[in-house]
């Protein structure tokens, strides 16, 4: 457990067994490699941590976990493997307090990739990759945007915007042989890409639902259409 303000750092190979628990503000933790704990990387109730170039692998409930806290997570990977219950980033429950970071970060495999709960977070340049639910998520009245992330072979939604959340997502690549890939409830602006059955939707709101060749959808909050194919789904 970190305890005061200080920088933790390490190579690649220098593993850290069982966890990291963060109950001090202004904490570095940079490089290393984190394996098991029920969470890898715990932040609760700070500010102004980063985490910057680290690894973990194998927690049983979150990859990195932050609770009441405003974290920067860069360059950071999580890989859950086949755990049906882990998430490998989770950022909940800070919504007034300073926007979150994650960007440049490779999440594979668990539930869900990348998932925020009342906070204002960007979500930025990250890779998600096989999920069994949701690629990336935000939720429970979350504000932020979700920019130039890739998502590949999330099994339910792609990425997802919902419970009066408030979204900006745009530049965003979303791969997958099936649909859904992206959803979304109101209060969002859309300027995506999907590929695979998928197609190109771009427009502020609008519902739609196809797959193949190209499309684009347009509209008010809610409502909308789409041509080619092509869509996102509400």
């Amino acid at each position: 457990m970190i305890t005061r303000s200080e920088t933790l750092t390490g190579p690649a190979d220098a593993i850290v067994t069982g966890g990291i628990v963060v109950k001090a503000s202004q904490v570095h933790i940079r490089g290393l490699t984190v394996v098991g704990g029920e969470n890898g990387i715990t932040v609760d109730g700070v500010r102004d941590v980063v985490v910057n170039g680290t690894r973990i692998r194998g927690a049983q409930l979150d990859g990195i976990h932050v609770r009441r806290a405003t974290v920067t997570l860069r360059n950071c990977r999580v890989d859950s493997g086949a755990n049906p219950w882990a998430q490998g980033i989770d950022i909940s429950y800070a919504f007034d307090k300073e926007m979150s970071m994650v960007k440049g970060c490779v999440v594979t495999g668990g539930r869900e990739g990348i998932v925020t709960h009342f906070v204002n977070a960007m979500l930025v340049e990250n890779r998600v990759e096989g999920t069994s639910l949701r690629g990336i998520a935000m939720t429970e009245m979350s504000m932020g945007g979700v920019e130039r992330n890739h998502v590949s072979g999330a099994l339910g939604v792609g990425i997802y915007c919902g419970d009066h959340s408030m979204c900006t997502v745009q530049k965003n690549r979303v791969v997958a042989d099936f649909l859904p890939t992206v959803s979304f409830q109101p209060n969002f602006t859309i300027e995506q890409t999907a590929t695979g059955d998928a197609a190109t939707s771009t427009g502020p709101g609008g519902t739609g639902l196809g797959s193949g060749g190209t499309g684009s959808g347009t509209g008010t909050t809610n409502t909308g259409t789409t041509s080619g194919g092509g869509g996102f789904r509400n």
